[in-house]
């Protein structure tokens, strides 16, 4: 009987295939997107994953709790003529590292974002893009580091009035969420889609939308899902709203069940520099549903700010 000798660089190399073919299936490789460059950057304790695109002022993209970067590949591809775009995965989500705890924090998510900045040595005041919690996460960066921001845009981020909610409603809120959590240790993340679909998803989108937004929660870990619908401060108060004395735009999507065109105008009234955009046909996800629409918005509302000489270093 003949035996097949294999070298030792035959044996590393199958390693390296069947290691790299492994670490795809469980997410460990970034997804390329067309038209941008993937990296990562250490904050801390913390591997952040990063997708830039374009070179000039930049520009910070922040996703939505449980999705990550690849909802900002519309804009990456069609909003950064002439800037640097920079959408990273914050921990826990995408293919950065896990949550450093059991706690999800949007305190923490603002330190990590003020620790990313001066990781990519960004030294003048950035335009940032939040979306829903990461909204938020955007006013607390704002409000103990002023200055790191040029601009706000908040899409759709719910500021909460607990005098007007009421307890009861607040405790349904925390049931609900705390259900969710159950639902997804006992059944997984395709049972959490087809409850959010319902009214995340505009109905009337594509099947391709629909398969971005799975693709996302899906690669968020359980750990990270669990602690979001767990956690405290998912939501802020309108006094927030109050310290954003800097340029603010509300891109608000028609079909968006969150922020209505009557919640968006109630922010307005607090938001001294405050403006907002309507964008027809769209749901919640309104980078994937209405890209070239939100890009325009985008887009006219930096190119208004640059016209008017604002601030382009730190003091």
């Amino acid at each position: 009987m003949r035996v097949r000798r294999i070298s030792s660089l035959a044996v590393l190399a199958l390693l390296a295939g069947a290691w790299a073919q492994a670490a795809t299936l469980e997410g460990m490789v970034p997804r390329h997107l067309p038209g941008t460059i993937s990296h990562f950057v250490a904050v801390g304790e913390a591997r952040l994953h990063v997708r830039e695109a374009g070179m000039g002022p930049p520009v910070l993209f922040l996703h939505p709790l449980l999705n990550d970067s690849r909802i900002w590949a519309g804009q990456l591809r069609g909003a950064c003529a002439g800037r640097r775009c920079i959408a990273v995965d914050l921990s826990g989500h995408g293919w950065s590292s896990l949550l450093p705890g059991e706690d999800l924090s949007l305190d923490a998510y603002a330190d990590e974002v003020i620790g990313l900045l001066d990781a990519l040595g960004i030294d003048e005041p950035v335009d940032v893009v939040g979306f829903s919690g990461t909204g938020i996460v955007a006013a607390l960066v704002q409000q103990r580091a002023p200055g790191r921001f040029r601009s706000m845009t908040l899409l759709s981020v719910r500021f909460i009035d607990d005098d007007t909610i009421g307890e009861a409603a607040m405790a349904a809120g925390r049931q609900y969420r705390s259900d969710n959590a159950r639902l997804l240790i006992a059944e997984g993340r395709d049972a959490l889609f087809r409850r959010f679909a319902a009214y995340i998803v505009a109905p009337d989108a594509s099947l391709a939308v629909r398969a971005r937004y799975r693709s996302m929660l899906e690669q968020t870990a359980y750990e990270t899902i669990v602690a979001f619908m767990l956690a405290r401060d998912v939501s802020a108060s309108p006094d927030l709203l109050d310290n954003l004395h800097l340029p603010v735009l509300i891109p608000v999507a028609e079909a968006d069940p969150i922020i209505t065109n009557e919640r968006a105008q109630e922010q307005l009234r607090r938001l001294p520099q405050g403006r907002m955009a309507m964008v027809e046909a769209s749901g919640r996800l309104l980078p994937l549903e209405a890209p070239d629409a939100l890009n325009e918005v985008l887009r006219d509302f930096w190119v208004e700010l640059d016209g008017a000489g604002t601030q382009t270093r730190l003091p």
